[in-house]
C-alpha cells in the first residue's frame, strides 16, 4: 500500500484521512501524487473495502441490526430485495433465500442458506462435487477449528471438526452438479 512506509502484512486498507491526504496534500508534503481515482465509489469518505455499503453513500456507516450491511443498503431503494430478508440484492450473499443475519460460515461469499446439498459439498465452488473438492475434504479431515488444517469449507455440518459426519454428508454428493 503507497501510503503506508513498510507492508507489514496488516496495513492493507486506506483511512478516510488517507485517501483525502493522498488526493490533496497538504502544501508541505513533497509527494509525485498521480490520480487512481476515487477511493469510494459511492461519493462518501469511507474507502469501499471497509465501507458497509459500498455503492450506497452512508458517511454515518449505520448498522442498527448489526449485520455488518449498512442500513442504507438495507433500504433496498431502486436495487431491490428478491427474497425479501431486508438485505438488498446487490449485498446480498444468499439473494434467492431469505437470510437477514447473512451467516457464511466458510466466508467463501456464500451465505449457508444457499449452501445446501452439493452447492454445500461442492467445496471449491467450481459447480461439481469432485475430485478437487476430495482432495481439500482429504486434507482437512480429522482437524477442527483452530488446527493448521482445519478448512471451514469442509466442514459441512459447520460444528468446528471435519470428521465422519462430513464424510457422510460429502460422500452422498459426490459426483453431482452444483447449482
Amino acid at each position: 500500500m503507497i501510503m503506508y512506509g513498510t507492508d507489514s502484512g496488516s496495513n492493507n486498507g486506506i483511512r478516510a484521512g488517507d485517501c483525502a491526504a493522498f488526493h490533496a496534500p497538504p502544501s508541505v508534503a513533497v509527494s509525485d501524487k498521480s490520480t487512481i481515482g476515487a477511493c469510494t465509489a459511492d461519493g462518501d469518505a469511507i474507502a469501499d473495502p471497509i465501507d458497509n455499503c459500498p455503492l450506497v453513500a452512508n458517511q454515518d456507516q449505520l448498522d442498527s441490526n448489526h449485520n455488518g450491511i449498512g442500513d442504507a443498503c438495507e433500504a433496498c431503494v431502486g436495487v431491490g430485495d428478491s427474497d425479501g430478508d431486508g438485505v438488498c440484492d446487490p449485498v446480498d450473499n444468499c439473494p434467492t433465500v431469505p437470510n437477514p443475519n447473512q451467516a457464511d460460515f466458510d466466508h467463501d461469499g456464500i451465505g449457508d442458506a444457499c449452501e445446501t446439498g452439493a452447492k454445500l459439498a461442492d467445496i471449491d465452488n467450481s459447480g461439481r462435487v469432485d475430485g478437487y473438492d476430495l482432495a481439500r475434504f482429504g486434507h482437512a479431515f480429522g482437524s477442527a477449528a483452530g488446527d493448521p488444517r482445519y478448512d471451514a469449507g469442509s466442514d459441512l455440518d459447520r460444528n468446528g471438526m471435519v470428521d465422519g459426519n462430513d464424510l457422510a454428508l460429502f460422500s452422498a454428493q459426490f459426483g453431482k452438479t452444483a447449482s
